[in-house]
This record gives C-alpha cells, structure tokens and sequence, in this order.
C-alpha cells in the first residue's frame, strides 16, 4: 500500500523524480510521497539490511514497483519493469500482462482467489483499481509496509521471502478497525533482464491470510444477507398469514444456506509393496515400522496419474528429481507411519513444518494432526464452508480427500532455484474430482494447484525446516463447485423451521396471535458493505 500525494523523492524508492520523470503521468497528478508507510516500516521492520545487499537492492526494486504500478497511469512510464516482457502471476494463475495489471492494479491482481468472493472477503471482479485502494488505504491509514525477510536465490532468478504488514486502525467492508497488526508472508519469484527490469513476477501466499484478519472486527452496519434475512422473515410472515385465510400452506426452507461437512484426500494406497518415487517403504530399516493401517501403502494408482499428466520428467539424479523423491517419501512417511521415531525423510528433534508463514509445528504436533490439517488452516476457510481444520482429525481428514481424488492427487517439482542446504522449489498438485467433496457432487473436472516451498536440509538431506507457500483456495474453489447432493445440516434444520412455521398458521388461524418469524439460519459466509 502506498501513503502519499505529492511530489518529492524517497530513500527506499527510485524513479519518482528527476529528469526522467518530467513527462511522466501521474495518477493523482503529481509523485506520491512515501512518509507515512516509511514511518512504520522502519518502526516496525525485522531486517535492516547492509546498503548494497543483494536483499536490499531487491527490496527497493520491489517498492519501486509498486510505486510505479499504483501511481503511474501509463505502463510506457516504468522503469522497473521490462513493458512488453513484463508477467505477473499469482499462486500458479494465468499470468496478466503488464497492461492488464496496470488496468485492474495490484491488489485486484494479488486478490483473485476463487474462495474469497464467497466468504465475503473481497471480490475482485466487482472492485475497480480506485476502489480496491481506497478499500485498503482506509482499513490501514498508516500505511501497508512490505520487507524483504531473506533472499535465496540471485539474477537473473532471484527468489525471496516476504513479509507485508500494517495495523487495521480503519474500517474493512463495514467491519470495525480492531487496530490489530494484520500481516502476512510469502514467496516470490523475480526474473529479471540485465538492466534488472522485473520481466517476470510470480507470488506466492495465502490471500485469506490476510483478510481473514480484516473481518475480525464486528459489523458496523447490517449487510446485505442480514437485510436479506429480514425480508425473508417478513415474507415467511405473509405466509403464514395467508396459510390462515385458508391459502394452500407450505414448508419453507431457508435457500442460502448451503454448507455442509462431510468425510473423504489422498494418498494412494494400502497393502504392501516398493515403490520408485519413494525410499523407506521396504527392507531392513523398516522391520520395526509401526505402520498406520498396518502395512506400508502402494502408490500404483498415483503413480499412474503423475506418469500421464506430470509436466516435467526430470533426469535420473537431478536436483529436481532428487528433490521431488524426498518429498514424496516425507509425504509417504506422515501419512502412512505411525511414530515419528521411524521417519528417515526428517531430522526428528529439528523438524518444522509451517504454511503461508504460520506457527511451526513440530514434527510430533505435524504427525498429530496430519498434513491436511497442517496445511489447510487459512482463517478464511471454515466461513467459506471450505474447510474446518479444527474439526476434522487426520483420519477424517484423508477420508475427505481420497473420497474426492479416487484416481490419487499427484505432485511434482516444476522447478528448484536453489541447492542445499536451503533449497527453494516451485511445485504442482493435482487430482480429478471423481468422488464427492462434503456433499458436492463430483465434476470430473481436473483441480490443481501451485506454491514454492523451502526446504531445509541436514548433511544427510534430512529436512529440519520445511516452508510452503499457496493459496488453498486454488484448491477448495475447485472441489466447490459441484452442485450440492444432500441437503446440508442447515437446510435440514430450515426444513424442520417451515413444518413449525406450517404450525404456527394454524395456531393462528385457530385464534393465536400471529408473529412475523425471520429465518434465523441465514448467515452464510458471503459480507459485505
């Protein structure tokens, strides 16, 4: 987010005056000015890197771009950015040019999870480019700040972690400022040309992250559902006026209520039995293996799908082969053993596990509750009716999946920028929505998605720390969008709602007073304004 107006120049920002900007256009007609946001960064920031640094440099090119993107009108005006070469992409998604990310701006660009329009969290096909800034720069008056944590990789790849952060001290979509920090980390990928133009920007981070936290605060004003329920409340009222002047009568069910929680994932397999993608699953090391459903897994269902639709086939003892193998024997390894103790894949008393910059979980917490549940907990999935991770166990959880990818959910490396031991990696996974996911019927459509991770390793390759970074509603969007099959727990109970709505007609027909009654399960995920 950026702070200002007027004109002038900015230490962490480059081209905002000068020569070069003498027939620039701007947006508000004049240079921005940065005080503000720059106040809290250097208040608040984690870092404060050597002038020179490779993490610096990237950092003010960074802050210059967006600069230029949220204040320049015109895209032959940049200087950070090569034009005709320059893509964005968010979470694995179509890449906008850079006339197509000038046009929608940057927080409709970094803000088009699938999931998001149903929770009420944003939409970004009903904001504007002026609308999306006003919507953020009033939930965050001191400004958004953004820092480079750490860099893993150089030009012309340069591959980094982030955070973004700023106090909601403003209103967000008629919910009230909590005044608590909001903030948020990620993966970027920057390809640059020899000028160290950005030709390419890819992002990686769970957008409910951060809006998770801007509907915290409680509603200032009824939305528009709540409105919405009134009126169905008012009607359900001239029914049962009507079933009283002798009108045929009718259960009325509440139709916005759609949620549901059902069981299925996927890992692959049972019995016993080898497997080429994956170590430790046979032979002396595994005599004394405690194996979950008591025999190591078979992945021939799986392995026939990655083999058909994977993208890449990496050479024998690549990098990148080696590196898909390790994760997919850690997969194995959590999803099929029983103690900790028996994984080879992890360094036991080192390892972490965290997703989008979330609390690390240790390897005993990671086993507990099992990898869907570790890396499903955005704040904005449960509303959305997406996914509650704290009320699936890791049983429940798998079932959920497996119901939903019968033929197996693939995974492979797409690419890795850096070596041991902190090694940094963009990554697909996949599946087809053969089976039911709670309650939505299966499409048969193809579902996947893509983040980076970073994956640090001992002198064995042993993984101490392993970082992911996605979107989760790339994946639950997906699984969604089937029509519901049975009605939900809350359809059930607006069912049962209309009989005594029926009821009461009579009462009222019969001489009892009659009341307006308002459907009380309306409250679905969707708020806005």
């Amino acid at each position: 987010m950026a702070a200002a107006d007027s004109s002038g120049g900015d230490k962490y920002r480059s081209h905002l005056a000068g020569d070069g900007e003498k027939n620039t256009v701007w947006r508000h007609g004049a240079p921005p000015t940065f005080d503000t946001v720059n106040s809290l960064f250097e208040a608040e920031r984690t870092q404060e890197w050597p002038a020179g640094s490779l993490e610096e440099t990237v950092q003010n090119a960074i802050k210059t771009w967006e600069m230029e993107l949220s204040h320049k009108a015109r895209l032959q005006d940049f200087k950070s950015v090569s034009p005709g070469l320059f893509r964005l992409s968010v979470n694995g998604g179509r890449p906008l040019t850079g006339e197509e990310t000038l046009a929608v701006g940057s927080y409709n660009a970094l803000l088009a999870s699938p999931i998001l329009p149903g929770a009420g969290a944003y939409d970004a096909a009903a904001e504007t480019f002026e609308s999306s800034h006003d919507l953020f720069r009033a939930a965050f008056p001191r400004g958004f700040a953004w820092e480079v944590i750490r860099v893993y990789s150089g030009p012309p790849v340069i591959t980094f972690k982030f955070r973004h952060w700023g106090h909601m001290d403003g209103p967000y979509k008629g919910h009230a400022p909590t005044g608590d920090k909001v903030e948020f980390y990620g993966v970027a990928v920057l390809k640059v040309d020899e000028q160290l133009r950005a030709e390419d920007v890819e992002v990686y981070y769970d957008p409910g992250e951060l809006l998770g936290d801007l509907l915290k605060g409680p509603l200032l004003v009824p939305s528009v559902e709540k409105d919405a329920a009134r009126q169905l409340g008012e009607r359900l009222g001239e029914v049962a006026t009507l079933s009283a002047s002798g009108a045929d009568s009718q259960a009325q069910s509440c139709p916005f209520l759609a949620s549901g929680k059902r069981e299925m994932e996927v890992a692959a397999a049972d019995s016993s039995g080898g497997d080429r993608y994956r170590s430790h699953l046979t032979g002396d090391g595994e005599k004394n293996t405690v194996w979950r459903h008591g025999a190591p897994p078979t992945y021939d269902a799986v392995n026939s799908l990655f083999e058909a639709e994977r993208t890449q086939e990496w050479p024998a003892g690549s990098l990148e082969e080696t590196v898909q193998n390790a994760i997919k024997t850690w997969e194995m390894e959590l999803s099929h053993k029983a103690k900790l103790e028996d994984f080879k894949s992890v360094s036991p008393g080192r390892f972490r596990l965290s997703v989008n910059g979330g609390r690390p979980l240790t390897g005993e917490e990671t086993l507990a509750v099992g990898s869907y549940n570790a890396l499903l907990t955005s704040p904005i999935l449960p509303g959305a009716g997406a996914y509650d991770a704290a009320a699936e166990t890791f049983e429940s959880s798998h079932d959920l999946f497996r119901a939903a990818f019968p033929r197996g959910f693939a995974w492979e490396v797409i690419r890795v920028y850096s070596g041991p031991p902190v090694i940094t990696f963009k990554f697909r996974h996949w599946g087809h929505m053969d089976g039911p996911y709670k309650g939505h019927a299966p499409t048969g459509d193809k579902v996947e998605f893509y983040g980076v991770a970073v994956l640090k390793v001992d002198e064995q390759l042993r993984a101490e720390d392993v970082e992911v970074y996605y979107d989760p509603g790339e994946l639950l969007g997906g699984l969604l969008k089937g029509p519901l099959l049975v009605p939900s727990a809350e359809e059930e109970d607006a069912r049962q709602l209309g009989e005594r709505l029926g009821e009461a007609a009579i009462v009222s027909a019969s001489g009892a007073a009659p009341q307006s009654q308002a459907c009380p399960f309306l409250a679905s995920a969707k708020r806005e304004e």
